[in-house]
């Protein structure tokens, strides 16, 4: 390719498409466009997040979720692990984690039948 602009935006999809296939952010740093850049990194955040996200909810695995980058997620992740866990091992002390008041009532009433 000779037209340098047509180059570097060509250069720029190779290196997300690599970035996103390897979920390595790192590779978002040689996107020369600055908003696709950005765009690249909140995308592989976001896969990250969610691979974190489905990995603590399927070991009942909490500590995976401090590692999700997006507070609302993370405390999504926590919320869902906690309650899982309470019902699992049936310890109403475990409700007391959760953040969200429906929620910890709902786990509460549950294990108190």
């Amino acid at each position: 390719i000779t037209n340098d602009a047509l180059k570097n935006s060509c250069r720029d999809q190779l290196i997300m498409k690599s970035a996103k296939d390897t979920k390595n952010i790192t590779l978002c740093g040689k996107i020369l466009d600055v908003s696709q850049k950005e765009r690249c990194q909140t995308s592989i955040e976001k896969l990250i997040d969610a691979e974190y996200y489905r990995s603590a909810r399927d070991t009942n695995n909490v500590s995976l979720c401090t590692k999700i980058a997006d507070d609302a997620i993370k405390n999504k992740c926590e919320n869902t692990v906690y309650m899982s866990l309470a019902l699992t091992n049936h310890d109403v002390s475990l409700c007391d984690k959760l953040t969200q008041i429906d929620q910890k009532s709902q786990c509460q009433s549950l294990l108190k039948k």
